[in-house]
């Protein structure tokens, strides 16, 4: 039981679950052509790969910015500034990728979990079992 645990914790498993989740909703790619064949398969693959390990980038970034800002706040008014536009900034991005899928995304929040969800606006409970969405690690 213990290696499945670990498993399930480590960074390979995680980015494999999230696109394990994303791989049937990607629809076209990032020049918005579809993909509909089935030797489109392995573009949606690639496509996804690069999504995860993108939104995994952000939230490791949005993660590192708020514990930075719990445990020594911001220096001053203009160091509050940047930290608020780069997390605008990440924010967009994610939004970005999540839209590709149909989902919505939520970055930031509480550091001592993942600082990051993905949610199916349709229905925003569906996800994980721990709150609404799936958790990006």
């Amino acid at each position: 039981m213990s290696d499945i645990a670990t498993m399930e914790n480590s960074s390979t498993y995680r980015a494999a679950y999230l696109a394990a989740l994303l791989a049937p909703r990607r629809l076209a790619d990032n020049d918005g052509q579809p993909l509909q064949s089935p030797q489109d398969d392995g573009r949606r693959a690639v496509f996804t790969a690069r999504d995860v390990y993108r939104l995994q980038a952000i939230t490791a970034a949005a993660k590192r910015a708020a514990v930075r800002s719990c445990n020594y706040g911001h220096a001053s008014d203009a160091a509050e500034s940047r930290y608020s536009k780069a997390a605008d900034k990440r924010q967009a991005e994610a939004d970005a990728i999540a839209a590709r899928y149909g989902l919505r995304a939520d970055i930031g929040g509480d550091p001592r979990g993942a600082c990051g969800r993905l949610i199916d606006p349709a229905d925003a409970g569906k996800g994980d079992g721990w709150g609404g969405g799936w958790p990006i690690w």
